[in-house]
């Protein structure tokens, strides 16, 4: 007769291969010998969730949680049981779960990233300025006339998705690859010179890309926009528009601490976004935490003075 941790060890290596269905088989064995360890239900859990069985993944993660564990051990199933609730559409009880492991373990990514995006606002229906109403029609392509409208100005001509990632990866390491980078030579905070046409392509083609860009790549792109001039920096989002991932790594480098130099040009920055095509619409897709930091940021800086009342109102309704 195995051992347990035998039984585990024979579990964790088809989980390592990938089979998910037979390291839950071992676990499930092990279970059954040895009773309901809590280690042993975390793991099975977790094969679950791989196998999007949510229903058993949540059974597995609360029973783990009867179970004297460690805390380690804890804040793993409290985790499972928050995929679990959030992938069968309970974001509340999820939301409780990811704050239970963050109370537990404060730096815990994972549990600040579901978090987050369990906290993201549902869509609710608005009627945007000069609103147009789209025919429904099954067709191949969207037609000309409302192409402009959905996409914008920009229409992308890349081949495959290997050609976008290399051209995003060469944009970022011309702005952002060292002393050599035009960011660098053309992009200084003391006289805001107009952007040449290459500088400008090449913003462009990171802020587009701009989830192909790594963490520090995304910071210096905005730390790159702070700089700009006013009119360089709205012809640029009007061209471009103005993404989810864009907005929000613009909120996280504004909100960062100590405020400096940078964050008072972002500041400005910030003013001007209304005036970008569909801000409407990103808005509503933004993370509602990133929003609450904003504002308590700028509270605490005294800075909610500088926005406008229209701003205040769509960023804070």
């Amino acid at each position: 007769m195995s051992t347990l941790p035998e039984l585990k060890a024979i579990g964790n290596k088809s989980f390592v291969a990938g089979d998910f269905s037979k390291a839950a088989k071992h676990y499930t064995n092990a279970i059954d010998q040895f009773g309901p360890d809590p280690v042993l239900l975390s793991n099975r859990a977790q094969c679950w969730i791989k196998l999007s069985e949510w229903q058993k993944a949540l059974t597995d993660a609360e029973l783990g949680l009867r179970q004297n564990s460690t805390v380690k051990i804890e804040i793993k199933l409290l985790f499972r049981k928050g995929v679990a609730l959030q992938a069968i559409g309970d974001s509340g009880l999820a939301i409780s779960c990811f704050e239970r492991v963050l109370a537990l373990d404060p730096n815990n990514k994972e549990a600040q990233n579901a978090l987050e995006q369990s906290s993201l606002p549902k869509l609710k229906k608005v009627r945007l300025e000069n609103e147009v109403r789209i025919p429904l029609e099954v067709v191949d392509t969207l037609p000309l006339k409302y192409r402009s409208i959905v996409e914008g100005s920009f229409q992308s001509n890349y081949s495959n998705a290997h050609e976008e990632l290399l051209e995003a990866q060469r944009a970022a390491e011309e702005l952002f690859g060292g002393p050599a980078g035009i960011a660098s030579e053309l992009i200084h905070p003391e006289d805001h010179r107009p952007t040449d046409e290459k500088l400008q392509s090449r913003l462009k083609q990171c802020i587009l890309d701009i989830n192909r860009l790594c963490d520090e790549d995304r910071l210096q792109l905005i730390d790159s926009l702070a700089f700009l001039s006013e009119n360089d920096f709205i012809d640029l989002l009007t061209v471009t528009g103005l993404s989810t991932e864009m907005f929000e790594a613009f909120l996280k480098q504004l909100i960062r601490e100590p405020p400096n130099t940078t964050t008072k040009l972002l500041l400005s920055k910030l003013l001007l976004l209304p005036d970008i095509p569909r801000f409407e619409l990103t808005l509503l897709m933004c993370d509602s935490l990133l929003l609450r930091r904003l504002k308590a940021y700028l509270s605490t800086h005294n800075l909610l003075d500088t926005l406008s009342s229209r701003l205040y109102e769509q960023l804070f309704p």
